[in-house]
């Protein structure tokens, strides 16, 4: 390569060593641009639905529940909490979480509460198979919203219908046709609806604890209706309804 040529390529080297301190800076200051976005992002805030209630029951008797996945709307069913305001506009807390998603924190809650009330285990979780007589519960929440109707005014609306079927591998098929005694009613169906007002903190924790509060009040009409199915118990809560 002859000197003229040498002296030719001098600019285009500079450029080119030009352009590539120029692409080294832009990666640098994006490295560190999201490095700082990384470390200023808050961090969730994780809660839970599940209740903690006092047992109704005192027997040594245990009773074989078996709670299947709640149904719950779609808008519901996510991990962020959500309030809603009158006009149907939600806000969706992305800071603000369940530990997992609504339909499995509602589920969670109802089996432990249910647990706790009736002295029972949950077949469903404990990987439980038949051969002992169990209360088969599915749940079906239409509301569990959290609605703001001012800006001091919050509530939790809730209402649920239930079945409950008892389900007993030892039932014979029929009734023997001289049986002097029928068979209680192994099937029962309960709707409960009801509005619980948040205190007046209006704080976040607030609309939690109301929350799990409202849960408490499903699992204890639930164990009640579990007792009318067993032994015939009398309903004793408002707005709860079974057949």
């Amino acid at each position: 390569m002859t000197k003229n040529n040498l002296l030719m390529l001098k600019p285009k080297l500079k450029l080119i060593q030009g352009m590539q301190l120029t692409v080294k800076l832009s990666l640098g200051i994006g490295m560190v641009a999201m490095l700082m976005a990384c470390s200023s992002s808050k961090t969730p805030n994780f809660y839970s639905l599940t209740p903690t209630l006092s047992p109704v029951v005192k027997s040594n008797k245990v009773r074989m529940i078996e709670v299947l996945p709640v149904g719950l709307a779609d808008r519901l069913n996510r991990i962020p909490l959500v309030i809603q305001n009158p006009n149907g506009q939600s806000q969706v807390l992305h800071d603000d979480r369940w530990t997992s998603t609504m339909a499995a924190e509602l589920r969670d809650g109802l089996s432990a509460g249910l647990q706790q009330q009736l002295g029972a285990v949950d077949r469903y979780n404990s990987g439980m198979t038949g051969g002992q007589a169990a209360y088969r519960i599915a749940a079906d929440f239409s509301h569990f919203d959290f609605v703001e109707r001012a800006p001091n005014q919050r509530e939790v609306v809730v209402a649920a219908a239930w079945t409950i079927k008892f389900d007993d591998p030892n039932r014979p098929l029929s009734n023997p046709k001289n049986a002097q005694n029928i068979p209680p009613s192994y099937q029962l169906s309960c709707r409960y609806a009801f509005n619980q007002a948040v205190p007046k903190g209006q704080s976040l924790n607030d609309v939690v604890k109301t929350s799990r509060d409202s849960l408490a009040q499903v699992v204890q009409a639930v164990t009640q209706s579990v007792l009318h199915l067993e032994s015939k118990a009398p309903l004793a809560i408002a707005g709860l309804s079974c057949n």
